[in-house]
């Protein structure tokens, strides 16, 4: 159960942030159409903000240090934005890491867990910033941060938001 939980709440995050970010630029820029890299790096943002590695995204940028620099600017303008969003992720990256010590011979899951490179210095650097998180023992904060973002980024799925819960 929390396994399919924290798969399908880190999709819907990821889902939720490209969203987001590819409305914020049609909204400014309603007359072209993004380009390819244009949409990896909206990819990238949103799995760097995840703390997964955004090498595929890079591969598709001419300018791949541009583009790492760029896509770091726009999660930090993004977090900066929405400090539950940050918390979202960190107490999800929380559930990975926690499951992952827990499910040390399941393959697939072990995988999953690996592709957050970042996972391990993001937690340590919101331990201090957000205790609480840390400390989320019946998951209330965890399915309040979650409903919070689902009915800001992803409305269609804010009422079954709870049920993962």
């Amino acid at each position: 159960m929390q396994t399919s939980r924290a798969v399908t709440v880190h999709n819907c995050i990821l889902a939720g942030i490209f969203d987001h970010l590819l409305l914020t630029r049609e909204n400014e820029n309603h007359e072209i159409e993004p380009s390819d890299e244009d949409l990896a790096m909206m990819g990238g943002t949103a799995h760097w903000i995840l703390g997964v590695d955004i090498e595929d995204q890079l591969e598709m940028c001419q300018n791949k240090q541009l583009a790492f620099k760029q896509i770091q600017e726009q999660a930090s303008v993004l977090c900066q934005e929405d400090e539950l969003l940050e918390k979202l992720c960190i107490r999800l990256l929380y559930d990975i890491c926690s499951l992952s010590i827990l499910l040390q011979n399941d393959i697939w899951f072990q995988s999953f867990a690996a592709n957050h490179i970042r996972m391990m210095s993001m937690l340590q650097s919101a331990e201090p910033k957000w205790p609480e998180i840390f400390r989320d023992i019946d998951e209330s904060i965890f399915k309040d941060l979650y409903i919070h973002f689902t009915h800001k980024y992803i409305p269609n799925m804010k009422d079954s938001a709870a049920d993962l819960f």
